[in-house]
């Protein structure tokens, strides 16, 4: 369901794009020695089977693909990640997919805790289809993958022209670590263009947080009633 979905990032399709990208990257780190280490973290990290990570998937797709999934005309253009550069992974089947959700499910960025959560959230069922991640995504779509030895790292995407130096540097700290060559990729940039609009995803931004304990106890409660269902 999602690891046939995914576009080969050394095989560009003139038809658009579909991945799965792992961030954010830590930006506070700027020496090449700071990101070569931060870089082997997080790909320890992706392939240790008792570890779990976050990551979003994005894509750019004309409507004939939507059709073959779900039907209707729509377009897909979905650009949200969590930071400006990231990990284009491909995990080897879609088993290692613990939460594929169509808004943020307040799952932990802290490494430790998220292990923890994760005896509550795996098995809940909390996996909605691709495409319902790509039409129907509130602010981004959120998934939770559990570290697997076969994950292959095949690229690294950033958004702006600034990020583009820091992305080659990151991407030749990948393929030190890897020793596998990765594709370096440039995705659109996420904009708002009504302001309005805007300003609502900000605030939904801004508050997000505050809402992780309810939001996280609504889809307890709703997997639970669909098991009674």
């Amino acid at each position: 369901m999602f690891t046939n979905i995914l576009t080969d990032p050394f095989k560009p399709d003139i038809k658009g794009f579909i991945y799965l990208v792992h961030a954010p990257l830590s930006w506070r780190f700027t020496e090449e020695g700071s990101i070569k280490q931060d870089v082997k973290w997080k790909i320890e990290r992706i392939k240790n089977p008792g570890m779990y990570y976050h990551a979003s998937l994005i894509g750019n797709k004309d409507p004939s693909w939507l059709r073959r999934f779900m039907g209707g005309e729509r377009k897909i253009q979905t650009f949200v990640i969590f930071g400006p550069i990231g990990l284009i992974i491909k995990p080897r089947s879609d088993s290692v997919i613990k939460i594929a959700w169509n808004g943020d499910v307040g799952a932990s960025i802290d490494p430790d805790e998220l292990v923890e959560e994760m005896k509550e959230y795996d098995g809940l069922g909390l996996i909605k289809k691709p495409a319902e991640l790509l039409t129907q995504a509130k602010g981004w779509n959120h998934l939770v993958l559990k570290g697997d030895p076969s994950t292959e790292i095949r690229g690294v995407v950033y958004r702006e022209e600034k990020d583009e130096r820091r992305a080659k540097m990151i991407a030749e700290a990948v393929q030190q670590v890897t020793r596998k060559a990765v594709a370096l990729v440039k995705i659109p940039a996420f904009y708002r263009s009504d302001k309005a609009e805007g300003n609502a995803f900000n605030e939904w931004i801004k508050t997000s947080g505050k809402a992780v304990r309810s939001r996280k106890g609504r889809l307890v409660k709703k997997s639970n009633e669909n098991k009674k269902g």
